[in-house]
């Protein structure tokens, strides 16, 4: 019959029973047994696809306020000569 404390305090295996002694009877241990896992790599940078197709939509609207804007303020001008009674108006400023 094997003595397990003799084998538990043998360092002559690389002191692995008394190693695996000390993790499972420790009374010091965490009791929550939390144990960090292994690292994750960081998560991959989340493509700028959408924010790039956002930015260019938001250029777009502003490039056709611009553009309304002008051709609106074209348009009342020629009216506004039009209602005071010119014969020679023309729609550019």
């Amino acid at each position: 019959m094997i003595d397990k404390r003799r084998h538990s305090l043998d360092l002559s295996t690389g002191g692995t029973l008394l190693l695996s002694w000390y993790i499972r009877y420790n009374p010091m241990r965490n009791p929550d047994k939390w144990e960090p896992g292994e690292r994750q790599p960081p998560p991959a940078p989340k493509p700028r696809r959408s924010a790039l197709v956002g930015l260019l939509l938001i250029v777009c609207l502003i490039v056709g306020g611009l553009i309304l804007t002008h051709v609106l303020g074209a348009a009342a001008r020629l009216q506004d000569c039009a209602l005071s009674g010119r014969s020679n108006c023309s729609a550019d400023p």
